[in-house]
């Protein structure tokens, strides 16, 4: 079904980058937005000291791994 909705866009795309547009759409792949004006600066604009994205980073995924390998 997957080939067959990405050989329909082929034949609709006027040209590759619609067609390269059309399937990063279907399979929700998107570059990652980290303008501050786009309001995507999260729980950090509530005056927290943004040094902690690293250590939250890394806490996060220290658990996701933990809990991926838990019985």
């Amino acid at each position: 079904m997957v080939t067959l909705m990405a050989a329909s866009m082929a034949f609709l795309s006027t040209d590759f980058s619609s067609f390269a547009a059309h399937i990063r759409r279907m399979f929700g792949i998107r570059l990652p937005v980290t303008d501050v004006a786009e309001g995507l600066a999260g729980i950090w604009i509530l005056s927290w000291d943004p040094t902690y994205r690293v250590p939250v980073l890394a806490a996060f995924i220290a658990l996701s791994g933990a809990l991926a390998i838990w019985p």
